[in-house]
């Protein structure tokens, strides 16, 4: 099971570090998973997202430390 390191880190009343990716590509969100933030947010609702590339997203940011976030249509 993966360790949601930003819940841990508010849960403590410490700021969690992230992005906000907005692109619509899967590529771009796991690079920024891997520049050692907390989350990366896939804004579905003011970004290119659709529901394929939401789902793709979450995958790749979980293949890093990185939480995956998702804000929605």
């Amino acid at each position: 099971m993966k360790l949601n390191s930003a819940k841990q880190k508010m849960s403590r009343g410490k700021p969690a570090l992230g992005f906000s990716a907005k692109l619509g590509v899967p590529v771009a969100a796991e690079l920024l998973s891997r520049s050692g933030v907390d989350f990366v947010q896939i804004d579905g609702q003011h970004g290119a997202w659709g529901c394929d590339s939401i789902i793709q997203g979450i995958i790749a940011i979980c293949t890093e430390p990185a939480t995956p976030f998702a804000r929605v249509l």
